[in-house]
């Protein structure tokens, strides 16, 4: 009687190893996976960039389209931006960049007033 509960156990088991796998796999090795996760992540940011301007892989390499920046004090624009990289390196307390390349970044500083601490 031990049996089948054992068997239906590691089936449950290996059911969910290899969904955890494949949607690990989805997330990180596909631009479909580079744009959910884009999608999800930048509301958080100071930027305004459309997840379908993303290509490439989450694992590298990637690429942008335009990308716009509005944070206090300062806004700007980004024509594109690629970026190869070794994320697994993040894994060991590194940050690995093989290659980045920025495209004509045009940034502005708001001018702050005279006697404020900002202008000090």
């Amino acid at each position: 009687m031990k049996r089948p509960a054992l068997k239906a156990t590691l089936i449950v088991l290996a059911a969910v190893l290899i969904a955890v796998c494949g949607s690990a796999a989805w997330l990180l090795g596909t631009t479909a996976g580079l744009r959910f996760t884009a999608a999800r992540a930048l509301p958080y940011l100071p930027l305004t960039l459309e997840p379908g301007e993303l290509e490439g892989r989450l694992v590298g390499p990637l690429a942008t389209g335009a990308i716009e920046v509005a944070a206090t004090g300062v806004s700007g624009t980004i024509e594109s931006v690629s970026l190869d990289w070794r994320p697994l390196a993040l894994l060991h307390g590194m940050l690995h960049v093989l290659d980045l390349r920025v495209a004509q970044p045009v940034f502005e500083l708001e001018s702050t007033d005279p006697g404020s601490p900002a202008a000090d």
